[in-house]
């Protein structure tokens, strides 16, 4: 991908065979894409000033939580493989009936546009479980299948009528305390082409949970709203020792509970065909919300402008979107702890640290080369700390961590600018608690993390012959007082959590020499590992065993590293970055098969491993301005 002002801008063109994505196994090229003019936000008036009645606490039936399950499992089956028909896709058909208070939403393009129909068509053809149409078919069947297990529904019952695209809603005082002023304050989106056939097959699950169920009932009631004919399911159950007394056979008749005894009922939810998308909400009030919205009664997602901010810094072909809308969630969490303040209990100070945060969009696409996810976090620059802004503004480079990690690494984390976000830690930490202040100051620690500077890594590598070993990398501007302070803590703290058995050595450290650089050394019978540190080239260097450590320290003499390999630099570490992320898959995966049991093994070869040979490596780059941070992530596919 390219990056481009505000985002990034998906290549063109494809790489390796492109084969059809359908059920029915027939290539046909898509059509040329139409002009999509996205329409203007729905005209609104003021909020309806009936005010909805709260919702009841609930708890999940068979309907909604089987409902939710497929909801969950199409967007990723059908959102990630579309086995349905090559089809150029419109806009988002949902956020017009979105409300705008929505903290989260979540959406899959279950008929992408062509353009990305064939990429994922082409990446797909590269795993043997989906190499073919029929394979797909077959599992996108049994995915779905499992998940409207209970329903009395199966693929062939949804399929004919499916839309183009599933979401989920949650509003922020729902997110934050489970209930808002509309009650359960979620919901559940799947569009139709059928309506008929939607109500039809609502119908069999009515039909199918008809009567008692497990000692509970559900009821289905239907209301009209605005011309919208809503469905409420009430779930009912008999007292607690009612059921345990009817189960219980050898009680007298006389002690039995009568049949006639009250019964409990709650709300599970209701649902409602609203513009050939079938609803599905935690409450008939949110349901009603979502009505009001659709009909222009209310602001919709459209009209919150972070979220478009967002929106127009993701690539606008995509497979599915998350958006998060920090403001409004920041400000049901502040109400929601307004009475816990009274009580002398406040979490403010870690509320006052993310007043920055606007608005978090991520979208997922189909390349050539990959699954890709690009996401983007906007901030509001004047809200944010001198400390914050330093950590913004630091400059990308090339990791340095890399260059002296071991090319044999199977995974690395890493980014730049230590010392700025050191800072802000430590700040953050004394606002929120002063006694963290005095600990770091007496401990020592305060000052050792104030010596760092520079790049971080963390790498796992899988060359050793002792197995998996890894090892924190990080720079120093004082490395006599870093080293010292690493000769002290680490066996204070790892002193204290591995304590040797009775008849077994106390832990020891010793020191040694290898090609000139002096390494501590803290042996560990009782866990039967070894530490190893050393500071050295400007880097404080904490391994996991020995062997590990001279392995770096051969590599910053000259030895392969992670960053000469053609991997790493054709997707880590391609461009210079503030942070970074790397994981070959060859070496992970030879990791894991090493490491299981020989009972578990030949079935990880068989069927788990051939799925995950096609994927190369999965890397993440991001980069970070005074006001966005812009991440990518590739799952890279060969």
């Amino acid at each position: 991908m390219d990056r481009q002002p505000g985002g990034w801008r998906v290549r063109e063109g494809t790489r390796g065979p492109v084969t059809d994505w359908s059920i029915s196994g027939r290539w046909e090229p898509p059509p040329p894409p139409p002009r999509f003019d996205p329409p203007p936000p729905p005209a609104w008036a003021a909020p309806d000033p009936r005010a909805p009645k709260p919702g009841r606490a609930r708890r999940s039936g068979r309907v909604a939580a089987s409902l939710a399950t497929f909801v969950l499992v199409a967007g990723v089956a059908l959102g990630a493989i579309s086995a349905v028909r090559l089809l150029r896709a419109p806009g988002d058909s949902l956020t017009p009936m979105v409300p705008e208070s929505t903290a989260v939403y979540m959406t899959a393009y279950l008929q992408p546009s062509g353009a990305q129909e064939l990429a994922l068509s082409a990446l797909a053809s590269r795993f043997p479980v989906l190499a073919d149409s029929s394979q797909r078919a077959r599992w996108v069947n049994g995915l779905l299948d499992d998940a409207l297990s209970g329903t009395g529904l199966d693929h062939d019952d949804v399929l004919p009528w499916l839309g183009a695209q599933v979401g989920l809603s949650v509003d922020a005082q729902g997110l934050v305390s489970g209930t808002s002023a509309s009650g359960s304050a979620y919901a559940l989106y799947v569009s139709t082409v059928d309506d008929a056939a939607t109500r039809a097959a609502l119908q069999k699950v009515q039909a199918t949970l008809a009567g008692n169920q497990d000692g509970a009932s559900y009821d289905f009631t239907t209301q009209e709203y605005q011309g919208v004919t809503i469905t409420t399911e009430t779930e009912s159950f008999a007292p607690l020792f009612q059921n345990i007394s009817g189960q219980l056979g050898g009680l007298p008749t006389a002690t039995a509970a009568p049949t006639t005894a009250p019964t409990d009922s709650i709300l599970v939810g209701s649902y409602a065909i609203v513009d050939h998308v079938l609803v599905m909400a935690g409450s008939t009030a949110y349901l009603e919300e979502i009505i009001d919205t659709d009909q222009g009664r209310r602001a919709g997602l459209d009209a919150n402008t972070d979220y478009q901010a967002v929106l127009g810094q993701l690539p606008s072909e995509r497979l599915g979107l998350l958006f998060l809308d920090y403001p409004s969630i920041l400000q049901a969490l502040q109400g929601e702890l307004s009475g816990e303040a009274s009580a002398g209990v406040s979490i403010q100070p870690e509320i006052d640290l993310l007043q920055a945060y606007r608005g978090m969009g991520a979208g997922v696409e189909a390349e050539a080369d990959g699954l890709a996810v690009d996401a983007v976090t906007d901030y509001d620059a004047s809200q944010l700390s001198a400390d914050q802004r330093a950590v913004m503004e630091t400059a990308p480079d090339d990791n340095a961590a890399a260059a002296i990690t071991p090319a044999s690494a199977a995974a690395l984390y890493g980014f730049a600018g230590t010392q700025y976000l050191v800072r802000e830690v430590i700040d953050s930490l004394e606002q929120v608690s002063p006694e963290v202040g005095t600990y770091l100051s007496q401990s020592g620690l305060g000052a050792a993390l104030l010596d760092l500077t520079g790049d971080f890594g963390i790498e796992l590598d899988s060359g050793q012959a002792s197995g998996a070993a890894g090892a924190l990398i990080v720079g120093t501007d004082d490395p006599t007082a870093t080293g010292q302070f690493l000769d002290s803590m680490i066996p204070s703290v790892i002193g204290q959590t591995v304590v040797p058995g009775e008849n077994e050595p106390a832990p020891s450290l010793s020191q040694v020499t290898y090609r000139g650089v002096e390494i501590t050394v803290y042996d560990l019978p009782a866990a039967a590992e070894s530490l190893a540190w050393t500071v050295t080239g400007g880097e404080a260097i904490i391994a996991t065993s020995p062997d590990e450590l001279e392995a770096i320290i051969d590599t910053m003499d000259g030895a392969p590293s992670l960053a000469q390999s053609s991997g790493y630099a054709q997707t880590a570490g391609a461009a210079k970055s503030v942070a970074v992320g790397y994981i070959d898959m060859a070496q992970l995966t030879s990791l894991i098969d090493s490491s299981l049991p020989a009972d578990m093994r030949a079935g990880f070869e068989q069927n788990v491993l051939p799925n995950l040979r096609p994927i190369r490596s999965v890397s993440m780059t991001e980069t970070d301005t005074s006001d966005e941070s812009a991440a990518h992530v590739l799952i890279e596919v060969g």
